[in-house]
Order: C-alpha cells, then structure tokens, then sequence
C-alpha cells in the first residue's frame, strides 16, 4: 500500500515538472519567435535607411556634378571672353564691375609703367558719391584724394597725432580716462546690483565707446564728458542680472 501511495506521488511530481517543462516551452518559443519579428523589424530598418542613404548620397553628388559642370562651363566662358578682349584691346582695357570700372592690364611692362611713370594718377582714390556726403567733401583722411591737401593730412597725423613723442605725451590722458570709467562703471554697479545677485551683464560696446570719446575730446580740446550714468540706475549699459549656471 505504502509502495502504491510513492508511486503515485512520484507520478504526480513527474507530472507537475512535465507541465512545467512544458510552459517553459513554450515561453522560451514564443521569446524566440518575438526575437525573430524583432530581428526582421530591425533588418527591414537597416535596408531602409540604406536605401534613403544612398539615394540623397546620389542625390547629392548629382546635385554638385551639376554645379560643377556649370561652374567649369562658365569658367571657362568668362577665360574665352576675357582672352577675346586682350587679344582685342592688345592688353590692357576697362570694364565694369557691378558699378564701379576697373582696369586691366597684362602686360608687365604696362604695369610697370603705371606704378612708376604715372603712379600719380593711380595713388588716389576713386570718386564716390559716398565720400563727397559722407566724409564733408573729401576733407577726411579715409577719404581725400590724391594731392597737396592729402599729403599735409598725411604729415599731420603722422607728426602731430601718432608720433611716439605724442603718443607718449597723452599716455596719461588714456590711463585716466580708463582708470575713470572704470570708477564710475563700478559705481553704477554698486547702485544696481541686488540682494540675490552681484553679477550683471554689461554692455562693454557702449562703455569702449565713452571711453575712447573721453580721450578724443580730452586730446582735441582738453575736456571730457561728465559721467553720463550719473543718477541713472536704468542706463543701456547695463542689461541686467547674469544668470546662474
């Protein structure tokens, strides 16, 4: 009896790991049939973007075909046209560039002729309208032309502004005036700056431009201009709290 009651225990355990061993089964062929699905998914996406690749790789490299053979054709049109007109004008000829016309010249010894001989008439400058409203009728040194008035310009900025002993002799001024700003720009901070933060962007811009105005006017006519932010805690030149990072 006891013999019978074991082996229909052993039985049953059998039993109970068969089922088991057969849902593990079937779990382990359904993760492998998703594994599968998965892997197709995958493939299907790599030949996808493989295709989308190559067709915008040979998109692309039609596209600059194109602008290349467009690019050497009009080359090599402008080196024909250009060629037509020396052997036309015999090497040297104008033409007009946009607005402006310019000259060409070949030959080398055309062009030493023209910086040696006549470098006079190419020394100065074009006339342009802008120069004439702009620079108060040429009388700017960016701006005036060629000439007597041009060179005493030239001697007095060079031997009465920008010489070494001037320079020297208004190192002072450019030390004060920076030394200055930068008093009355701590100043300002200290009236805007708030509990929370004592960080503030600056625009430096505006502050360069005061400052290199203060040494104009203090070289020119011995004055400054007073402190422009005085009583201003709203001035541009600040644009407000830095933020944290």
């Amino acid at each position: 009896m006891k013999l019978m009651m074991q082996s229909n225990e052993k039985s049953f355990e059998l039993e109970i790991k068969l089922t088991d061993d057969r849902i593990l089964q079937e779990q382990l062929q359904n993760k492998c049939s998703d594994n599968k699905e998965l892997h197709a998914k995958v493939t299907l996406l790599e030949q996808q973007l493989t295709s989308l690749s190559d067709d915008k790789l040979s998109s692309s490299t039609h596209e600059i075909s194109e602008k290349a053979s467009y690019v050497k054709e009009l080359t090599s049109v402008n080196v024909v046209e250009f060629k037509n007109l020396v052997d036309k004008y015999e090497g040297i000829f104008t033409i007009k560039l946009g607005v402006h016309r310019a000259l060409v010249v070949i030959h080398w010894e055309i062009a030493k002729e023209c910086l040696t001989i006549n470098d006079k008439a190419f020394a100065t400058r074009p006339k342009l309208a802008s120069s004439k409203i702009l620079g108060y009728n040429c009388a700017m040194i960016a701006f005036a032309l060629y000439g007597p008035y041009w060179h005493q310009v030239c001697k007095f900025a060079t031997i009465d502004l920008l010489s070494n002993h001037r320079l020297e002799l208004f190192k002072l001024v450019r030390e004060f005036e920076v030394k200055t700003s930068l008093q009355q720009l701590y100043q300002l901070w200290n009236k805007k700056k708030s509990s929370n933060c004592s960080k503030v962007i600056v625009e430096m811009k505006r502050w360069f431009r005061d400052v290199t105005l203060n040494v104009i006017l203090r070289i020119v006519v011995g004055k400054r201009i007073p402190n422009p932010y005085e009583g201003d805690c709203t001035s541009p030149i600040f644009l407000g709290p830095k933020p944290n990072k």
